[in-house]
């Protein structure tokens, strides 16, 4: 959006530009350095090509859609409704705005729409308040979620050098959080230089919220003259601990001091001498009150509350060309150093007036605070909600389950009149259920109740019924699945068979669960028992889990089981694989073969129990267990299009541990409904989003990958997951003999998709099995 409002402002500003010659020669003298008219003058200095006038259009469609979002006209609009503007039209948008105003190309006949522009500028004004200050250069200041003191800030104005600094360089920090926040590029300037503003409050209670505002604050300013030219921080971060390391530059003006800071009394000085006496009481002080009070007020149900403690907290702001301030950031524990001769004074002063409120104003009501004054204060203690999150969530979950058993027929008037109830019937209470959609009822479910409801009659459905439909279901499944697995295990018998250790192996269909209360493998093993003659109970030695079809090892000797159970964990521990997995992914791993060394936990995400990774786990993560070290190799086999066939290589053993470390490298696996919710893509950069925002939901795939697939993103709920346990290598029993390889054929649906997105079969490692005859092999 930022994008297509400059096309706009660009416009707007080249036809001021154009009408120019009609204010006079001196019109450059009467127009401040810091204006949107300086800036856009240095900017149109550049040459460039011509880009069609299609540019403005697509800024003024998604202009407009961004105003019917604000103002709610999106609300009947169908969720398969296209955007305004497409993601690859976006791509070449983007690319044509930084033609024009990174490279100084114009726009073709834009003069055409020049008053459309202007119009639709005044709307966006109405709806962002920081339209004006947020120029047209698309700047944006990036910076670490975990790092103080302004290390790793960096400013940006291009989107591909921004999602490969906070995509790309997982290393730089230890959680990965970036923030990125719109740079102002049009701040009140003084003799020129950029400066900020550090304000410091008092927080001596959560509940009730109470804010202590000090008096004074100082201002910060930068080594080097402003220029939206150059983002090098020097020029642009504020920041003490920045810009002690440089030198002020000698074409900064001379008046702007020399250790970069002046007390909020030298601030005052000169807004006296430039004729804005009252501004820092109208404007300035008022505002900055109101954004600490804002701020606390929200951030008063994530706190949670502590007697006989406080916090000391320093504001950053930045004020507009109008002198309005603008809330960056607030810093818990700020510096108290005395970095300056100003600095020196007052964080003195705040330390000692800290202690006149905590510990005298305690004992003394009314004793001396300091510089400080109070700001705020609530009226009375907060209660804890009786329903909050997910809490008035499952309320009406367990509403909507009362509502569903609940067959609502006719009123009672037109039942007595159309049949008979026999006198014996018993007749449960009725209830009335509210009709409202989900979001409504979210928003009323605490207030409205279940209310007796005269002259209706409901029938409540009957326990056996669900029962029955249940037991016939899990029949029919057990069905299905049974023939899919026996016609397997027949062709396994005769192989199997004579071999002195009973092994046996099975291709398991996708979705099968190994154990569970109802249909899974485990309740199917009498039976294959009974079938395949055995006197000994079968148990599962090795199994891939429920979502993902392939290989399931079965023996009837414990002793045989011990032994490959510990084969697997010495081959673990040598970094051997003796499992190999096939997948199809959506994205591309990156180099196509390596190893992916990514530790792994379990965390609870909102309903859901999920696996995180921690890319910079510490010693004491593993000795508390609150992490587990996780290893895959893998191998990209073929690639088309932005899907792949990888070869994946478990050296641990973790729930969902294929599928957590291929998001790590931007790719998931098709059919991924769990943890494909982690990736992103913006004008196609695919991007990793942090797994505690990212919550599972069915997957989504391009149009252009749909077709391919010939499927409808409504279908997605159908596609199965796309990993196959394809081999498992079981070492030997007797000395002087080869280990075993056992291979189970993908399904066929794997197969499908493979040819319909154009995935060489015949680079699949064991398709050509049957033509291996000297090897010892069983294929499945």
């Amino acid at each position: 959006m930022t994008a297509a409002r400059s096309i706009l402002k660009w416009v707007v500003e080249l036809k001021k530009k154009s009408d120019v010659p009609h204010k006079g020669p001196d019109w450059k003298d009467r127009t401040p350095r810091s204006s949107v008219m300086e800036a856009f003058h240095r900017q149109t200095r550049k040459k460039g090509g011509v880009v069609p006038v299609q540019l403005v259009e697509t800024a003024l469609r998604a202009c407009e859609e961004y105003l019917n979002t604000m103002d709610h006209k999106d609300i009947d609009v169908s969720l398969d409704t296209p955007p305004a503007v497409t993601e690859r039209c976006w791509e070449e948008t983007i690319q044509q705005y930084y033609e024009v105003i990174h490279e100084g190309a114009t726009i073709q006949n834009w003069k055409v729409y020049a008053a459309v522009c202007e119009n639709m500028l005044k709307q966006l004004q109405e709806a962002n308040t920081q339209l004006k200050m947020e120029g047209m250069r698309n700047i944006w200041i990036v910076k670490p979620g975990a790092q103080s003191r302004g290390r790793g800030i960096t400013c940006m104005n291009r989107l591909e050098q921004i999602m490969k600094l906070v995509y790309g360089q997982t290393t730089f920090i230890t959680d990965g959080k970036w923030v990125v926040q719109k740079y102002i590029e049009h701040p009140l300037l003084i003799y020129g230089t950029k400066f900020d503003m550090r304000q410091w409050f008092l927080v001596t209670d959560w509940n009730p919220v109470t804010i202590w505002y000090y008096k004074d604050c100082y201002l910060r300013f930068s080594s080097q003259a402003f220029s939206l030219d150059n983002l090098d921080t020097a020029i642009h971060l504020c920041n003490n601990s920045i810009q002690k390391h440089f030198v002020a530059s000698s074409n900064r003006h001379p008046f702007v001091p020399r250790d970069n800071m002046w007390s909020s009394n030298q601030f005052k000085e000169y807004l006296n001498k430039n004729g804005f006496g009252n501004i820092w009481e109208d404007i300035i002080s008022p505002g900055m009150k109101k954004a600490i009070v804002n701020t606390i007020q929200v951030m008063q149900d994530i706190v949670k509350p502590r007697k006989n403690s406080f916090e000391l907290y320093g504001a950053d702001f930045l004020l507009g060309e109008d002198f309005k301030p603008w809330l960056i950031e607030i810093n818990c524990s700020p510096t108290m150093s005395p970095s300056t001769p100003v600095t020196a004074t007052l964080c003195s002063n705040v330390q000692e007036d800290t202690i006149k409120v905590v510990i005298d104003r305690r004992y003394e009501k009314t004793s001396d605070t300091g510089g400080f004054e109070l700001l705020y204060k609530q009226a009375k203690k907060l209660s804890s909600p009786k329903i909050l999150g997910t809490s008035i969530v499952k309320a009406w979950d367990e509403m909507q389950k009362m509502k569903n058993n609940i067959a609502e027929t006719t009123p009672a008037t037109e039942t007595e009149n159309n049949c008979k109830r026999d006198p014996g019937d018993k007749v449960e209470q009725d209830y009335e259920v509210p009709k409202f959609n989900r979001t409504e009822g979210i928003r009323k479910v605490s207030k409205q109740r279940l209310q007796p409801k005269s002259k209706i009659t409901q029938m409540m459905i009957l326990p056996w019924s669900t029962s029955h439909h249940r037991i016939y279901t899990h029949a029919l499944r057990m069905n299905r699945v049974w023939k899919q697995i026996w016609t397997r295990v027949s062709a396994l018998t005769s192989v199997m068979r004579g071999r002195p250790y009973p092994l046996i192996g099975i291709n398991k269909p996708s979705g099968l669960p190994i154990t569970g209360k109802e249909l899974s493998f485990t309740s199917l093993l009498p039976e294959l028992q009974q079938r395949l003659h055995l006197s000994k109970e079968l148990h599962i030695v090795k199994a891939s889990n429920r979502d993902c079809s392939g290989l399931v090892l079965l023996s009837t000797c414990h002793q045989t089981t011990k032994y490959i159970e510990d084969a697997f964990v010495q081959a673990r521990r040598r970094k051997e694989a003796l499992t190999s997995y096939c997948a199809v992914t959506v994205g591309i791993p990156e180099p196509a073969e390596g190893g992916i060394n990514v530790a792994l936990k379990k965390q609870n995400i909102g309903e859901h129990e999920l696996v995180v990774p921690i890319f910079h786990p510490t010693p004491g993560n593993f000795q508390r267990k609150e992490a587990k070290k996780a290893v895959t190799m893998y191998k990209v086999l073929t690639a088309v299009d932005g899907c792949a066939l990888v070869e994946l290589h478990p050296l641990s053993t973790f729930e969902s541990l294929l599928q957590v470390h291929l998001t790590v490298k931007l790719s998931a696996v098709l059919g991924d409904h769990v943890y494909s919710s982690r990736l992103g893509k913006v004008l196609g950069i695919p991007f990793c989003l942090p797994a505690e925002s990212a919550i599972p939901r069915i997957q989504v795939l391009d149009e252009s990958l749909l077709q391919k697939l010939r499927f409808d993103q409504k279908q997605m709920w159908k596609m199965p997951l796309h990993l196959h346990l394809h081999k498992l290598s079981i070492p030997p029993f007797e000395m002087k003999k080869s280990a075993t390889v056992i291979v189970a054929t993908p399904p066929a649906y794997f197969l499908r998709t493979l040819d319909l997105l154009g995935l060489r079969v015949n680079e699949f490692p064991e398709a050509d099995v049957r033509k291996r005859r000297n090897e010892e092999m069983c294929s499945i």
